[in-house]
């Protein structure tokens, strides 16, 4: 009795994992280790530019040496990325998560400028041109915005300003819904987040599930629709 009581909460703690698509460990450990790296670039850049201070010339041979860290891990992701998913080819997945990536045909919109897009507004590019196109003067004023963003980034003038909200969790949580199985339960999101988030934080199971609503509702807002994910036969 004591060792089938002892037993028992191990394995059903463990039982999370088969609710999961095999590739999501990859990609979620990839997410995590690149979250990490891109934090501790960002900690010691920030930390060389103080020390710098006034001096100009320093800061700006600084700002070069810390994108170039940035941009070799961004190589060293994107390579990995390709290697996982040659491995998983017709991958089932649930199409609400990165619904804000289904650009309409002729869309002058790129999958970055879609994806900051996103991030700075929570909704999609076309449900913002929607509006846009019928006089909506914030719609209008959003599309310039993520406009700015975009521009940084291509023509490399500078940090974005931070998006607002829990962006680790939520591009997470975002991850874990593209290849759910089968449901997870609370307590269930909660240990797989120990376990791949990047925050390395223990996660209160209410709080993710209220985040995951928070999220779902975005989604569908934007014009994603609520799917279950396809079962693996």
């Amino acid at each position: 009795m004591s060792c089938l009581g002892y037993n028992a909460p191990v394995a059903q703690k463990a039982n999370w994992r088969a609710k999961l698509h095999p590739i999501f460990f990859e990609l979620a450990e990839l997410n995590r280790n690149s979250e990490i790296g891109l934090m501790q670039i960002q900690k010691g850049f920030a930390k060389a530019m103080r020390s710098a201070r006034r001096k100009v010339n320093l800061r700006e041979s600084i700002a070069a040496e810390f994108r170039k860290k940035a941009e070799k891990l961004e190589l060293e992701i994107e390579a990995k990325l390709v290697e996982i998913n040659a491995r998983y080819p017709n991958l089932p997945y649930n199409p609400l998560a990165y619904s804000y990536f289904d650009l309409e045909p002729g869309s002058s919109a790129d999958n970055l400028f879609a994806y900051l897009h996103w991030m700075r507004h929570r909704e999609s590019v076309e449900v913002t041109v929607n509006n846009d196109a019928k006089g909506d003067l914030k719609a209008y004023h959003k599309l310039v915005r993520t406009g700015e963003d975009y521009r940084r980034i291509a023509h490399k003038k500078g940090p974005l300003k931070p998006f607002q909200g829990d962006i680790v969790h939520r591009q997470f949580l975002e991850l874990m819904l593209c290849f759910e199985i089968e449901s997870l339960t609370a307590e269930e999101r909660a240990d797989c987040a120990d376990e791949y988030c990047a925050c390395g934080k223990p996660h209160d199971p209410d709080a993710l599930k209220k985040q995951l609503g928070r999220l779902n509702l975005e989604l569908a807002a934007s014009g994603g629709h609520v799917a279950k994910p396809k079962r693996r036969k």
